[in-house]
């Protein structure tokens, strides 16, 4: 019987982009899906099943899995609570299915903010000045040791959308509202210093402590001037975040796929921990596209293949074109006339650099045609604040 992928949170993007990866390998993709989206359309997947909610009724969720599960299918979970759910579930899958074998220790301590940013700090590499409040009379305690502007974020990321997981404070009006929104969803928080600077990462696959393949990339443009995913983003070499993957991973004795974000500083050409994610990251598809194919890689470590990859990685850019043109549309709003025809024209030249890529497939004509008619709405728009 073919051995198949059955793959979890459909409707994220990162899953599609993983989908794509492995089905152009000839390797049947079985979507797990719990909410409808336009990447359930994509030629890729092999098939898409319903799955009740895994953050609602995860105990319904992964009887379900083990019910549709062939022999010897392997599970490969995306957002953080399916990799955790699935990481603490081995037991139930061991005799039937394939998990990824990072140890659930691992997984539950790189969901941890609080966690990896104390031992990242241990061991060397460098932190914003960082605080852990227990209620808003401690923010005050300590507000004084920092200027303004802070970040509160959430300590554990879990499945919630990104600008939602932290807030910036200008003042400490701002921290107020700030810190009544998150602690309502979590009780504990995270305070740092606000850090200037490209976000940049490097990307890992590990066994035991080895590295078998990394990537960096730079964030070129992001969603929001707050900053949320990356919309064009690009290759990226920094002999200083390879020392900092390598010395995370052998002190940690990483296995499994991780993330490491970084905020660089040009000025002082210095870098700055921000976290972990041990799961495939939104710009995977740069990787894949520049020739470290991460999810092929992670899917033959998870068949005990732990071969170390030595491509030659492409140096290019990409670009997720409705994303980008919004976060491009909103960088206009509060500009006048001359510093938006600038801006406009500067972003125009962007089209003409020969190692531009972008996310779009049109084999995969639904998801293309979903994707080339947000991006004429978006235009739409962007030329409206031109005129």
């Amino acid at each position: 019987m073919t051995q198949r992928v059955l793959l979890t949170d459909t409707h994220w993007r990162t899953s599609y982009y993983v989908c794509k990866s492995l089905a152009k390998r000839n390797i049947d993709v079985i979507g797990l899906s719990s909410a409808e989206s336009i990447y359930e359309r994509s030629i890729y997947y092999t098939d898409v099943l319903s799955l009740p909610s895994l953050e609602l009724y995860p105990r319904e969720w992964l009887d379900r899995v083990e019910q549709i599960a062939n022999e010897n299918d392997i599970l490969l979970p995306i957002s953080p609570q399916a990799i955790k759910l699935v990481a603490f579930s081995k037991a139930q899958f061991a005799k039937k299915i394939l998990t990824p074998p990072t140890p659930s220790s691992q997984i539950e301590f790189a969901l941890d903010k609080s966690k990896t940013l104390k031992y990242m700090a241990n061991i060397g590499i460098p932190i914003p000045l960082t605080f852990f409040p227990r209620s808003f009379d401690e923010v005050l305690d300590v507000i004084d040791q920092t200027k303004f502007p802070v970040v509160l974020k959430l300590n554990q990321e879990e499945n919630i959308p990104p600008l939602q997981r932290y807030g910036i404070a200008r003042n400490l009006d701002e921290l107020k509202e700030i810190y009544r929104v998150l602690s309502s969803i979590q009780t504990s928080l995270i305070m740092q210093q606000y850090i200037k600077g490209d976000g940049v990462g490097i990307s890992i696959l590990a066994n035991n402590g080895i590295i078998l393949a990394s990537y960096a990339h730079r964030r070129l443009r992001e969603a929001s001037v707050k900053g949320g995913p990356s919309t064009y983003a690009s290759y990226f070499d920094s002999s200083v975040l390879r020392d900092y993957a390598l010395s995370f991973a052998e002190k940690s004795k990483w296995s499994g796929l991780a993330m490491l974000e970084f905020k660089y500083d040009h000025q002082s050409d210095s870098y700055c921990f921000m976290e972990i994610n041990p799961r495939f990251w939104g710009t995977v598809e740069l990787a894949i596209k520049s020739g470290i194919d991460f999810p092929y890689l992670f899917l033959e470590w998870i068949r005990g293949n732990n071969n170390v990859n030595r491509v030659k990685q492409k140096k290019i850019r990409l670009k997720y074109l409705s994303m980008d043109l919004a976060a491009f549309s909103f960088s206009l709003h509060d500009m006048n006339n001359a510093e938006r025809l600038r801006s406009i024209l500067s972003y125009a030249r962007e089209y003409f650099d020969p190692d531009l890529h972008y996310n779009i497939d049109l084999k995969d004509w639904q998801v293309s045609l979903w994707e080339l008619v947000r991006s004429s709405q978006v235009l739409g728009s962007v030329i409206r604040h031109s005129i």
